[in-house]
C-alpha cells in the first residue's frame, strides 16, 4: 500500500468483499443509526467495520452486511494506492471473527484521496445463518455462522498486492449475534 500525504491536494471461511465506488467522503452513516468500531490508527488513517444498530442480530435466513471503512485522521489530504479486495478471508475461533481481504485479478491498484476528516467505504462483509447446502453448490459468498454471538472483525483491510505484508489498518471489533 502507498500512502503519500498532500499538504494542498475460519475454518477457511471465504465471503464476498465488494468494492464501492469512491467518489465523495461517506457521511452516510451516524451513531443514531450505526454501530461502529475502528482499529488504532497508523499512518494518519484509521479503518473501522461498522452495521447498522437493527441488524446487529441477523435473524432466519437473513444476511447483515458490514462495511469495511477508512478514514483520514490527519490534517492533510492523504492519497491511498492499493489493489481492490475481491474476497475476504476469515478464521472462526471461539466467537471472534478475523480476517482479511484478498484480491483477484491483473492486479492494476486504485488511487483515492481523503481530506481530513473524511471517511470512504472500501467494501463489505457479509454475514449470515448457516443454511443447508443445495446440491451443485460449492460455496456462499458470505460469512456463515451457526447461532450464537460473536464479534467480527478485520486485521487488514487495504491490499497492496503482497499478502504477505504484515497487517495494516485493522479494524475494531462489532458484536453480531446470529438468532433462530
Amino acid at each position: 500500500m502507498r500512502i503519500m500525504h498532500q499538504a494542498t491536494a475460519f475454518l477457511g471461511l471465504i465471503i464476498g468483499f465488494s468494492c464501492a465506488a469512491f467518489g465523495a467522503d461517506d457521511h452516510t452513516a451516524n451513531e443514531r443509526t450505526h454501530v461502529m468500531s475502528w482499529g488504532k490508527p497508523a499512518n494518519g488513517l484509521q479503518a473501522g467495520i461498522r452495521c447498522r444498530i437493527d441488524q446487529q442480530k441477523v435473524r432466519g435466513d437473513a444476511v447483515t452486511t458490514l462495511d469495511l471503512v477508512i478514514r483520514n485522521v490527519s490534517e492533510e489530504v492523504i492519497s491511498i494506492e492499493y489493489l481492490e479486495a475481491q474476497r475476504y478471508f476469515g478464521e472462526l475461533t471461539d466467537t471472534t471473527v478475523t480476517g482479511h481481504p484478498g484480491y483477484a485479478g491483473d492486479g492494476f491498484p486504485s488511487t483515492i484521496n481523503i481530506r481530513p476528516g473524511g471517511i470512504r467505504e472500501v467494501g463489505n462483509v457479509p454475514i449470515g445463518r448457516v443454511l443447508k447446502k443445495r446440491p451443485g453448490v460449492a460455496y456462499v459468498y458470505r460469512v456463515e455462522l451457526p447461532l450464537g454471538k460473536y464479534q467480527v472483525g478485520c486485521e487488514r483491510v487495504l491490499v497492496d498486492g503482497d499478502t504477505n505484508d504484515p497487517p495494516l489498518l485493522g479494524t475494531g471489533y462489532l458484536d453480531i449475534e446470529i438468532v433462530e
